[in-house]
């Protein structure tokens, strides 16, 4: 039986100027793949093949056609562009129907150069993963399509596509499942085995208000509707202390104001939070949580939004928090702050836990090089002792990237 990987389907870009690699599997003897009169056989060698066609220049669209002369795949409206890969943390999964005037665009793009390889996201190995693949194929741009695509990723393309004249094929990867297993153990989402255990109490034996006293979260995306206020948003963490017929007290309402002078956002009490900026709204959701006065917090990016200055203090907020002997986990990317604050580091990466110990003992170049499908250097700072974490980046990569940056913005 003739078969080849998802990710070979109908409206793919190939990369331009480079040998198309094909692969996949047969029970015959032999396979034959033909594109713009381009015709190349390879022989099957214990059910596997591999066929690699000449490079081509950027155009089409073309069709593809496989066979081993018993079936024959064909695809169609086949285009030679750029093909980026888009992956890294958790602003890349920002879909562009939930970005800013998303459902206003999704609703009036056009096929403007731009096609999205989407796979749904699953961010365990097992069954699931298999399964996700099976639904993964190329997207040419519609306004049902491109709803789930990175934002990130097709603004990007969009504009290069613009720029340099040629298809640009974007590939969303799967995240590392970190903010997955925050809402798992939240119980957000359904876990796929084992038990969460709050304080040596199931989570399913908790009610939802019980389980607000114990456990404040802040989501990584959270919409707040029109019309409610700095301080509105702050006072619904008092909600789990209220019987249904009560209303926030004085002190309720005092506890809400220091809250909201810890994240330096008093000043926004009265102002509706529609016209305050994407940081400010990220520190009045941080004051909502420590209003909440829980024993255990999940941050999930709290540093979402904000400058440097504010996002060390989130980090210097977390300690003194588990200082006070409170329970902080937070789902972060900024690793050099990880490492200066953190007690403890989980690193997640290929769908399962990589790592969980101190910053040091996690923090190796090993590690992150694996974690980050990167190469990751990392430092002791001899004036500090802090750890730097960097990337490294070869010569001939970074000649690439300024050749092409100056395509871009030059010509």
């Amino acid at each position: 039986m003739l078969s080849l990987p998802a990710i070979f389907s109908d409206h793919m870009v190939f990369q331009r100027e480079k040998n198309i690699l094909l692969w996949g599997e047969s029970d015959e003897k032999n396979v034959i793949a033909v594109i713009d009169e381009k015709k190349v056989s390879s022989d099957v060698n214990n059910g596997r093949w591999e066929i690699e066609l000449p490079p081509m220049a950027a155009g089409g669209p073309y069709e593809l056609e496989v066979s081993d002369g018993v079936q024959t795949k064909k695809y169609t409206d086949i285009m030679i562009g750029e093909v980026w890969l888009a992956g890294g943390q958790s602003n890349m999964e920002l879909e562009l129907q939930n970005s800013m005037n998303g459902q206003e665009v999704c609703a009036n793009v056009k096929d403007d150069g731009v096609r999205y390889y989407y796979t749904p996201k699953v961010s365990w190995v097992g069954d699931e993963l298999f399964e996700a693949e099976k639904k993964s194929e190329w997207q040419h741009c519609t306004p049902d399509n491109c709803k789930n695509w990175s934002a990130v990723a097709y603004y990007f393309a969009k504009e290069l596509s613009k720029k340099i004249g040629v298809t640009v094929g974007i590939i969303g990867c799967n995240g590392a499942g970190k903010s997955t297993l925050l809402k798992t153990i939240r119980g957000m989402l359904p876990k796929q085995s084992g038990e969460v255990l709050f304080f040596d109490k199931p989570m399913e034996e908790y009610t939802d208000r019980d389980l607000a006293r114990e456990v404040a979260y802040l989501q990584q995306q959270v919409e707040v509707g029109f019309g409610y206020t700095g301080q509105d948003i702050v006072m619904a963490g008092r909600y789990p202390y209220l019987k249904w017929w009560e209303r926030e007290s004085e002190d309720d309402k005092r506890l809400a104001l220091d809250c909201m002078e810890y994240t330096g956002t008093r000043e926004l009490a009265d102002k509706p939070v529609t016209e305050v900026s994407g940081g400010q709204k990220q520190r009045i959701l941080l004051a909502k949580v420590l209003a909440q006065q829980t024993p255990v917090l999940f941050l999930d990016e709290p540093t979402t939004g904000l400058d440097m200055v504010y996002q060390e203090e989130i980090f210097r907020f977390a300690r003194e928090l588990a200082l006070m002997g409170k329970t902080v986990l937070m789902v972060v990317h900024e690793l050099n702050l990880a490492a200066k604050y953190c007690g403890r580091i989980l690193l997640l990466g290929e769908g399962k836990l990589l790592a969980d110990d101190t910053p040091e003992r996690v923090f190796t170049e090993p590690l992150l090089s694996r974690a980050y499908a990167a190469d990751i250097a990392v430092s002791c700072n001899p004036l500090n002792n802090n750890l730097e974490i960097t990337t490294r980046v070869d010569e001939a990569s970074k000649e690439k990237e300024t050749a092409l940056l100056k395509k871009i913005c030059c010509e």
